[in-house]
């Protein structure tokens, strides 16, 4: 839709000049053999009609030739949407689609593929195979490590002829997680009180043998008691993008 229709009359013979019309209306008149419809007067179903005359004033002997024109379009915005930050080993959230196009001929049989592409840097879009790729919605499922950036192409395929709309990207940046640490002595007489102290984070939830002892908070200090021989204490510290990370474990 939206391109230009040559209508080409070179093959015609014993023709002096041509005139050409659209739905039967006469459009234009020339002794060139060929004629240029803008495509913004072009709708699906158009007649297009080529007479060919025998001589320049058209008032002679005259043939037609004429076919009707279908035309493959898509019609509305191609729109997607996600978060656009990822912590680093994390896989990206699912995108949305917020507004797809309409197949103008989807009745008259045309196919409709969608295809999903990524980059990273400068490098240029790749397609993301299918079965994931190829659906409406791309729910990622693999980490990525640096910033990349996707996008959705939808293809209308009519008659051999393909029509495709390219959406906006969005570009997903990769945030480091943050690094956090646990200090606190590793060794304490039975039944004795041991302090730890966390950072590298925001918000922090300690665990003891990977069992919570309690939810996080901006508290990054925590007394314990009852702790046997080689009891196992960590800290899970958040950042403010709300990524995650352990820290190093102190056995007792």
């Amino acid at each position: 839709k939206g391109e230009k229709l040559v209508r080409d009359a070179s093959n015609s013979t014993n023709a002096s000049s041509f005139a050409f019309y659209k739905n039967d209306i006469f459009i234009s008149s020339s002794t060139l053999s060929n004629y240029t419809f803008p495509g913004a007067v072009l709708s699906d179903t158009d007649t297009i009609t080529l007479r060919a005359y025998d001589n320049t004033a058209q008032n002679g002997c005259f043939a037609d030739s004429s076919f009707v024109l279908r035309i493959n379009s898509l019609t509305g915005a191609n729109t997607i949407s996600n978060s656009t930050n990822a912590c680093f080993g994390a896989v990206p959230t699912p995108f949305t689609s917020v507004s797809t196009p309409s197949v103008d001929r989807l009745v008259d049989g045309a196919t409709l593929l969608y295809q999903w592409q990524s980059r990273k840097g400068t490098d240029p879009f790749v397609d993301i195979l299918a079965p994931t790729g190829t659906q409406e919605t791309l729910s990622p499922s693999a980490i990525i490590s640096s910033t990349t950036d996707f996008r959705r192409i939808i293809t209308s395929t009519f008659r051999t002829l393909s029509c495709s709309s390219v959406s906006n990207p969005i570009t997903i940046s990769v945030i480091p997680v943050p690094t956090g640490t646990i200090l606190g002595n590793n060794t304490a007489c039975l039944g004795e009180n041991v302090i730890f102290t966390a950072s590298g984070g925001d918000v922090y939830e300690f665990f003891k043998n990977d069992i919570s002892l309690g939810a996080s908070s901006t508290v990054n200090t925590i007394s314990l008691s009852g702790l046997t021989h080689l009891s196992l204490i960590k800290v899970e510290v958040t950042d403010t993008s709300s990524c995650t990370a352990f820290s190093n474990t102190i056995t007792m």
